[in-house]
């Protein structure tokens, strides 16, 4: 397994079953993540805040997110042992 930090956007309308969630997990559901923008819901709802995830990642998912588009500069691999 592998870990990464991932800058992502949020997605989720915070209600019923679309919660607030880092854009992230929806594009990679095999990941496991933590939050750790430490972000408040008010800057979410308004749109101003960013997320950033700290995330566990099998190689082929690493690949994969390593060459989307959307995350091209927005993965920083934690190499381990540190």
């Amino acid at each position: 397994m592998n870990t990464a930090t991932v800058a992502t956007a949020w997605a989720g309308t915070g209600a019923g079953k679309t919660p607030y969630r880092p854009a992230f997990a929806a594009d990679y559901p095999a990941a496991s993540w933590t939050d750790t923008s430490g972000e408040s819901v008010a800057k979410i709802k308004a749109g101003t805040a960013a997320a950033s995830v700290r995330a566990t990642l099998d190689a082929a998912t690493l690949v994969a997110l390593q060459a989307d588009a959307r995350y091209l500069g927005k993965v920083t691999l934690i190499p381990w042992p540190p």
